[in-house]
């Protein structure tokens, strides 16, 4: 037996359902925000002190997020491909790249 976790029929299927789970959820998670954001006056976020730069990332990384929802859940195409992904990773925090 190698060292670590087994793998192993039950092993496979909790990932797989609990990724399954995890991303429904953030397509629908996603979608709901991207309506917030777009209803909400860039003026109205800059009073929670954001400033225009702040609010640009957010509904920049909002919007990316979006898409990638609206391609899982078949609703848009996306071409050509592109890495929506740039304005989420540097709302994550420290993000060193990779």
């Amino acid at each position: 037996m190698a060292a670590g976790l087994p793998v192993d029929k039950f092993q496979i299927d909790n990932q797989v359902g609990t990724l399954a789970r995890t991303l429904e959820a953030f397509a629908n998670q996603a979608l709901q925000l991207k309506q917030y954001m777009d209803a909400t006056p860039d003026a109205d976020l800059e009073e929670f002190g954001y400033t225009p730069d702040d609010v640009a990332l957010i509904k920049s990384g909002v919007g990316d997020m979006a898409t990638v929802a609206n391609v899982y859940k078949g609703t848009i195409d996306h071409t050509p491909a592109s890495d929506l992904g740039v304005f989420s990773r540097r709302l994550m925090g420290l993000y060193l790249g990779g």
